[in-house]
């Protein structure tokens, strides 16, 4: 039999941790012999436990649940003070790319020097028709229809209509390089990137004259 003084609201009684309902208090209620735990709870209270064992001789065994003692007060953690966060120092800037203004020189240097054979090629392409023209006039003087001529007249214009396709071959080859000298010179200079540093500067003109083929070509850096 379990004798209940308690009457806190929400007052829970269990044996062996099955509760006992309260139209059971104090009312014997017929169990097997053995060792039982009695166990009190209430919110706010401190916890009964109780042991009774039952002997197979035994009437009546009594446990008495006194007025729960109340439960000590518990007292929150004192929250810390969140500091204030000191905001991530700013990212340094990024560092200037050094290779970029060398790479863009020298695409630069690369440019003029594409321009600078493109017009020697010009000129050498230039010189070679001025001579084929003037052998291949001379040729049709001496011998205008090419056939029937004099023994000596027939060798000169052979002799010059020769040199004439040379100087026409060398024409074209040097027409041809020097085009495409200039236009890769352009697309060079056109698609390198600017640079801070001082560029450098070029000047080159053609060098004509007796027996003479050639540029002049003036530079700062």
């Amino acid at each position: 039999m379990i004798q209940v003084s308690d009457t806190s609201v929400g007052l829970e009684v269990t044996r062996d941790g099955t509760p006992i309902g309260r139209a059971s208090f104090g009312s014997a209620t017929p169990v097997d012999p053995a060792a039982y735990s009695i166990e009190a709870r209430a919110p706010g209270k401190k916890t009964f436990s109780a042991r009774v064992v039952v002997a197979k001789d035994a009437s009546t065994a009594t446990v008495n649940v006194p007025v729960l003692e109340d439960a000590p007060l518990a007292i929150a953690a004192p929250v810390p003070e969140k500091k204030a966060e000191k905001p991530p120092p700013p990212a340094p800037p990024p560092l200037a790319d050094a290779g970029a203004p060398r790479a863009a020189n020298q695409q630069r240097l690369f440019a003029y020097a594409a321009g600078g054979l493109g017009v020697i090629g010009l000129a050498v392409g230039t010189v070679a028709f001025l001579d084929y023209s003037s052998k291949n006039s001379d040729a049709k003087k001496i011998c205008p229809q090419g056939v029937g001529c004099a023994v000596g007249d027939a060798e000169r214009h052979s002799t010059l209509v020769d040199e004439a396709r040379r100087s026409r071959t060398i024409t074209d080859i040097g027409w041809s390089v020097g085009a495409a000298a200039l236009i890769a010179g352009g697309v060079l200079y056109l698609t390198a990137p600017p640079s801070r540093e001082q560029t450098a500067a070029w000047r080159v003109a053609p060098l004509l004259g007796s027996g003479l083929i050639g540029t002049t070509a003036e530079g700062s850096f």
